[in-house]
């Protein structure tokens, strides 16, 4: 496998920038980081946004139509 992602978390927004305007070493090789956007969960059951199939309380929808 050539490629894997690895996602951090950071106590404070300070520094998650810190670590993007530098790089980490892993393994003595640097590597780029960037900052991600979380798009909100999305329940398979009902498609409503904000929470997943296993906390779901609501009736099964069809995902097509």
């Amino acid at each position: 496998k050539s490629h894997s992602s690895i996602v951090l978390h950071m106590r404070t927004p300070e520094m998650a920038d810190q670590l993007v305007a530098s790089r980490i070493s892993i393994d003595g090789i640097l590597l780029q980081t960037e900052h991600i956007t979380l798009r909100p969960s999305q329940c398979y059951n009902c498609y409503q946004l904000g929470h997943i199939a296993l906390h779901c309380h609501r009736p099964p929808v069809c995902g097509i139509c």
